[in-house]
């Protein structure tokens, strides 16, 4: 069984991935508009 705390960390990490993976998008994205 997670603790609270391990809960929490895990809620930490996937909020920091899910940025990381929202930022890569928008460097890709801005990258496409560049190549048109």
């Amino acid at each position: 069984m997670a603790t609270k705390k391990q809960k929490r960390e895990k809620r930490k990490l996937n909020k920091k991935m899910q940025k990381e993976i929202v930022a890569r998008k928008k460097e890709a994205n801005k990258e496409n508009k560049n190549e048109k």
